[in-house]
Formats: structure tokens, C-alpha cells, sequence
């Protein structure tokens, strides 16, 4: 018997234009992933997004985020599998950074949480984006502080 894995994205494909699945499609795929269907999401997004978003859908299978840095498994609540960059690394890359006159967003996961560090005056567009978010059960805002080992 042939298998067949589907993954969607989200933006642009299993979302609809205000960033939500729809009602329609949740009655499509929920019947399907009772049935077995092999179905996953790949998103840049983090959990602390992916989770609610796709609360109403049946899904098994753990959800690819991060851009392929982890994996989610919805069923457990946590993560299944986690690429981690060496905080040497990190150190290197935010040096560059620096010298450029900007500060990124660092992630540090703690547990389930995902804490996002960032040092100095945001943009408007950043302020946007941390006001999004910082209600979000899984990730955590500390601003104006480094995360630990890194950036030493």
C-alpha cells in the first residue's frame, strides 16, 4: 500500500487572509485526518502561532517550524526534536549584526517556552510585532537583555 505525506504551508496557502483556517477547511480536513490522512504543516513560524492556529484541526503528525529548526508534536505539547545553534555561534552572528547597527530577535528555548531577546530601540515595525505576540502562551519578550550564554 502507497503512502503519501502532505505538508502545507501556512501563509498564503492554508490560511486564510486574516491568518486563520477557515471553518470550511477545517470540515475538509477533518474528516481526512480521522481517516488516517498523513498531513503536516512547514512554517517559519514558532509554536507559540502554529499551536493555536491549528487547535481545531485533528492533526498526529508534529508540525515542522522554525523553518525546519524543530518539530512540534501537538499531542504531547512539546517539542519532538530541536536543532540548536552553539551559543559561540550565535555570539558570532550577532557581532555582525552589531556592526551593522542592527539587533536581531535572539530565540533561546526554555522548556516549551521560547523566550525572544532583544537589546536596544526596536523599529515600529518590531514594536508591531512583539504587541502580536506577547500575549502568546509559548513565547516570552525580554527586552533590553541578553540571553544567557550569549552575547558575553
Amino acid at each position: 500500500m502507497v503512502h503519501t505525506l502532505y505538508i502545507s504551508d501556512l501563509d498564503g496557502t492554508l490560511l486564510d487572509g486574516d491568518s486563520r483556517i477557515s471553518s470550511e477547511t477545517v470540515a475538509l480536513l477533518n474528516p481526512l485526518l480521522d481517516a488516517g490522512l498523513a498531513f503536516t504543516v512547514a512554517t517559519a513560524r514558532t509554536p507559540a502561532t502554529v499551536v493555536p492556529m491549528l487547535s481545531r484541526l485533528h492533526t498526529r503528525l508534529p508540525f515542522i517550524v522554525m523553518n525546519g529548526a524543530a518539530t512540534w508534536d501537538a499531542a504531547k505539547g512539546d517539542y519532538s526534536h530541536v536543532n540548536v545553534i552553539e551559543p559561540h555561534t550565535v555570539n558570532a552572528i550577532c557581532r555582525i549584526y552589531a556592526r551593522h547597527g542592527i539587533q536581531p530577535f535572539v530565540y533561546r528555548r526554555y522548556g516549551r517556552m521560547i523566550q525572544a531577546h532583544h537589546i536596544g530601540q526596536m523599529s515600529a515595525q518590531e514594536e508591531a510585532f512583539v504587541a502580536e505576540r506577547q500575549h502568546l502562551e509559548l513565547k516570552k519578550f525580554v527586552l533590553d537583555s541578553p540571553p544567557a550564554n550569549t552575547l558575553n
